[in-house]
């Protein structure tokens, strides 16, 4: 589960941040610029507990969305 969740994280990081880069490296000194490296800055003054349980109601506990339950996750048996 562990291994799992690791990877899934490391193929969605570098699948929104590489493009990003390019993206922002394209439209340097936009609009685009602007408000994504205020969003990225937000994003890392947030301390990471917070944002984690932020993210969790909003993703997986809450009325909002469930995207991702906590409950019922199988494991498939490779045996």
């Amino acid at each position: 589960m562990s291994i799992s969740l690791g990877m899934w994280t490391f193929l969605l990081t570098y699948l929104i941040s590489v493009p990003l880069g390019i993206a922002k490296a394209v439209r340097a000194g936009t609009a685009f610029d602007t408000v994504t490296t205020f969003i990225v800055l937000l994003g890392y003054a947030i301390p990471s507990f917070v944002l984690g349980v932020v993210l969790l109601v909003y993703f997986a506990g809450g009325t909002f969305a469930q995207w991702f339950p906590l409950r019922g996750h199988r494991v498939v048996e490779l045996a």
